[in-house]
C-alpha cells in the first residue's frame, strides 16, 4: 500500500522531513541537481524548530528528545496510523512527538487532512497545534535519521536532550515481539488520544451494547483478499448474539472508490439488514467531519469489528474496550484476532473481549 517513495538526502549530516519527502521525485532530476536542491532546502530549514505542542504530543520534559515522522500522500487513515504510532514510539523511548512532515492536504477520496487533523485532534485551525512542519514553514534540521523504530531504538542512548530525530516510517513499532505492547499504547496516551472524540454526538440507542463493524470495500475491487467477504462478519455477529442477544449492530462501508465509481452497490449490504442491522455506506468519506464522526462512532462502540484497513486501525487504538481485529501482530491488549474462527481459544477470547465491553471504557 505503501506508494510515498521516501529518499532521505544527507547533507552535512542534517536531515529534514521537507527533504525527505521533495527528493522523492529523485527519478526526474540529475544527481547534480538534487544536491543543489537538498542543499538549498536545508539552509532554509535552519531556522526556530516548530514543534507539535498538542497534549498527545508531549510525553515527557520540555527539552527531551523529540522525533518526526513523515506524512503519506494516500488516504487519511495510512497518514493518520502513521502519525499515532510515531507519537507511540515517541513515548515509549522517552522522547516527545515533534510533529510531521507537510505533504499534499487532499487524500486519496479528495479530503483535507489537515481539516481532518483539526478535529481530530481538537486542535487550534490557525496552526493545528505546530503538528505540521510546513504550517510555519520553518522546519528544524535533524541531528538524526533512522529508517524505523528498531534503528532508533537500537541507538537510543546516543540521542541527548534537545535532540531533533527523522524517523520516516513507525509502522513496524511491534519490531521486538517482547515488549508489551502497552509499552507503546498505555491507557493514559490513549485516552488522551480519544479524548477530543468523546464529545461528538454518536447514533447509538443509549443503554444498549453496541457493536461497530468496518468493511473495507470502497477502494478495492470484488475479489480482493482484504475486501474481507460479508460471511466473516456474518459469524462474528452470530457468536456476538448468542452471548449479548439485545446487542445493537452498525457496518459502515464506501462504496465510492477514490476516481468517483464504484465496484459495489447499495444491494451488496442486504445481508447486514436482513440480520437487523443498520447499514451506513460512504458516511465518513463525504467530508472532513463526516470521517473523524465516523471514527468516534467505532471508537465508542463497547464492541469494534475492523477490516484490512489503515481506518480501521485509527478507532482500534482508541477503543480500549472490545476490538476484533484481522491483524497477525500481537496488537494492543484488549485486541483479539478474529480470523481462524475455529482455533481451540478462540470462543473463549471472544468471551473476555464481550465481558470487556461491558466494563467501563478506559479511554
Amino acid at each position: 500500500m505503501l506508494r510515498l517513495a521516501l529518499v532521505l538526502a544527507v547533507v552535512d549530516g542534517v536531515v529534514t522531513a521537507k527533504t525527505a519527502g521533495r527528493v522523492a521525485d529523485t527519478c526526474y532530476h540529475s544527481l547534480v541537481q538534487n544536491r543543489h536542491l537538498v542543499g538549498t532546502w536545508i539552509d532554509q530549514s535552519r531556522g526556530d524548530a516548530h514543534v507539535c505542542s498538542l497534549p498527545v504530543c508531549v510525553f515527557h520534559g520540555s527539552n527531551a528528545p523529540r522525533v518526526w515522522v513523515a506524512q503519506h500522500v494516500d488516504g487519511a487513515g495510512h497518514r493518520m496510523q502513521n502519525i499515532i504510532n510515531g507519537m507511540a514510539v515517541a513515548q515509549k523511548v522517552g522522547m516527545n512527538f515533534g510533529g510531521v512532515s507537510w505533504e499534499d492536504e487532499a487524500t486519496d477520496q479528495g479530503i483535507n487532512f489537515t481539516d481532518v487533523a483539526i478535529d481530530f485532534f481538537g486542535a487550534n485551525p490557525r496552526d493545528v497545534g505546530g503538528l505540521f512542519l510546513g504550517a510555519a514553514k520553518s522546519n528544524p534540521g535533524f541531528d538524526f535519521s533512522f529508517r524505523d523504530s528498531k534503528e532508533l531504538e537500537g541507538q537510543r542512548e546516543k540521542i541527548n536532550d534537545g535532540t531533533k530525530v527523522w524517523m520516516a516510517v513507525a509502522h513496524e513499532w511491534y519490531w521486538n515481539y517482547s515488549v508489551p505492547s502497552s509499552f507503546f499504547f498505555p491507557a493514559e496516551f490513549r485516552r488522551k488520544l480519544a479524548a477530543p472524540l468523546a464529545s461528538w454526538p454518536l447514533l447509538f440507542t443509549p443503554s444498549k451494547t453496541v457493536v461497530a463493524m468496518h468493511l473495507r470495500r470502497g477502494d478495492l475491487r470484488p475479489g480482493d483478499f482484504r475486501a474481507t467477504p460479508n460471511k466473516y462478519y456474518y459469524q462474528i455477529a452470530d457468536r456476538i448474539r448468542e452471548l449479548l442477544p439485545s446487542a445493537e449492530f452498525h457496518v459502515w462501508a464506501a462504496i465510492k472508490n477514490e476516481r468517483g465509481g464504484a465496484y459495489y452497490k447499495n444491494e451488496d449490504f442486504d445481508g447486514f439488514r436482513e440480520r437487523d442491522m443498520q447499514v451506513h455506506l460512504d458516511d465518513g468519506f463525504e467530508d472532513e467531519k463526516s470521517l473523524v464522526r465516523t471514527w468516534a462512532h467505532l471508537a465508542f462502540a463497547n464492541i469494534f469489528v475492523g477490516s484490512q484497513s489503515s481506518f480501521s486501525y485509527v478507532p482500534m487504538v482508541l477503543n480500549c474496550r472490545c476490538v476484533i481485529s484481522m491483524i497477525d501482530n500481537p496488537g494492543l491488549d484488549n485486541w483479539m484476532n478474529g480470523k481462524d474462527e475455529k482455533r481451540d481459544s478462540y470462543q473463549t477470547e471472544l468471551e473476555a473481549c464481550v465481558q470487556r465491553s461491558q466494563a467501563q471504557n478506559d479511554c
